[in-house]
C-alpha cells in the first residue's frame, strides 16, 4: 500500500505483466462533466449518451425563456416515445446548461440575453478539451492506482467501471498533471462531481 498524492491510501503499483493481464477485462469511460448521461460533444451539442435522439443545441439558446422552452419541449417529446428520458435526465440536462452558462458568468435566474454558441464553444475549449485525458496517460494512472478506485477500492475485476478523475477540478483550474489525476469508479466519480474533497474523506458514493 502507498499514500496517494491527495493523502488517501492507495494500492501499490502493479507489475507490467499484471497490468497486461487486466487490460482485456478493463472497462473504463472517457471523463465526463458529471451531468448524468449528458456530455458536451465536439459539435457543441449537449448529447445523451444512451439515446442520441436527444441533444440540446446550445447555440440556439439566447435567454432563460429559451432554456425553459427547450426543457419543456424535450420533456413532451421524451414521453411520446418508447424510451423516454427519466425525470433525473431532465434535471441533469437543465443542470448541465446552467453549468455551461455559469462558466461564462451568466446567471439563468435573470432573463438576460447571451450568445449560446459562444458560451458552448468557450466551455468546450476551456473545460472539456483540458479535461480530456489521453488513453496512454489514462492507463498510466490506472496502473499507478493498481486498477482500483482510490476511494472504495473496487476495481475492474469487481465489475467497476473506472474513470480518471481530476482531484482539483478542471472547472476550478485543475490540470492534467499526474499529481492531479486519480482512479475512481463510476459511482465515486459521480458522487464526487466537481467537488474538492478533503484528505482522508470517505467514499463519495457511500
Amino acid at each position: 500500500m502507498r499514500r496517494h498524492s491527495s493523502g488517501r491510501i492507495a494500492p501499490s503499483h502493479t507489475s507490467g505483466a499484471c497490468s497486461e493481464d487486466l487490460m482485456p477485462y478493463l472497462p473504463f469511460e472517457q471523463s465526463s462533466e458529471n451531468w448524468g448521461n449528458w456530455y458536451l460533444a465536439p459539435n457543441l451539442k449537449l448529447t445523451h449518451t444512451k439515446n442520441s435522439e436527444f441533444s440540446v443545441k446550445i447555440d440556439e439558446l439566447s435567454c432563460t425563456a429559451d432554456i425553459l422552452h427547450y426543457v419543456f419541449v424535450t420533456s413532451l417529446f421524451s414521453y411520446s416515445i418508447q424510451k423516454p428520458l427519466s425525470a433525473l435526465d431532465i434535471v441533469c440536462m437543465l443542470f448541465a446548461i446552467k453549468e455551461i452558462l455559469k462558466f461564462n458568468k451568466i446567471d439563468i435566474k435573470t432573463n438576460v440575453q447571451f450568445d449560446g454558441y459562444r458560451c458552448a464553444k468557450n466551455y468546450y475549449m476551456n473545460v472539456v478539451n483540458k479535461r480530456n485525458v489521453s488513453n496512454t496517460l489514462r492507463i498510466s494512472i490506472f496502473e499507478r492506482d493498481n486498477f482500483k478506485c482510490v476511494y472504495c477500492g473496487l476495481g475492474a475485476r469487481d465489475g467497476a467501471v473506472l474513470n480518471v478523475d481530476h482531484i482539483f477540478p478542471v472547472s476550478k483550474g485543475g490540470s492534467n498533471e499526474l499529481h492531479n489525476l486519480q482512479t475512481l469508479c463510476r459511482a465515486c466519480n459521480n458522487g464526487k462531481a466537481d467537488r474538492i474533497m478533503p484528505d482522508n474523506a470517505p467514499s463519495p458514493c457511500a
